[in-house]
């Protein structure tokens, strides 16, 4: 695969693979925020393909489900050929982190709370991984984490 029609192509499929999964996760978990990290994780959880660089850092609001925010994947980052190039989306990135800090603030604050928000990500949360057995019929009881890394 090359060119962007072919990376395209290749997100797509390995989004629908992983769909499933994306929205266990999210049943367990009850995000209020998911933070989509790269194109894969975007698609999975926005069901369509979204232009990172256009979408990144942005809060996107969905009817259904948690705010997403997309950024890209780190390893995007260590595969830039120039060192200005990853200074510059490094910063970017760390700029999207920071967004990520300041909605989990007023999310807390709004709802009268002190900020302290769980982030969870892939095998971060013990119960979380409890709740979430892709061998059950059902998951356990959710975890409301505020935070969800993919």
């Amino acid at each position: 695969m090359t060119g962007t029609t072919g990376r395209l192509q290749f997100h797509a499929r390995v989004a629908a693979n992983v769909l499933a999964v994306v929205e266990r996760e999210l049943a367990a978990v009850k995000p209020q925020l998911v933070v989509a990290l790269g194109a894969t994780a975007a698609q999975s959880v926005l069901g369509k393909i979204v232009p990172i660089n256009k979408t990144r850092g942005r809060l996107i609001a969905q009817d259904d489900g948690p705010q997403v925010l997309v950024t890209v994947h780190p390893s995007y980052l260590l595969r830039l050929p120039e060192q200005s190039a990853r200074d510059e989306a490094f910063a970017a990135f760390v700029a999207d982190l920071r967004r990520v800090r300041q909605i989990a603030m007023e999310n807390h604050l709004a709802a009268g709370r002190a900020f302290a928000p769980e982030i969870v990500g892939r095998g971060g949360l013990d119960r979380a991984n409890q709740a979430f057995d892709p061998g059950a019929d059902e998951i356990g009881e959710p975890v409301h984490g505020s935070i969800l890394v993919l």
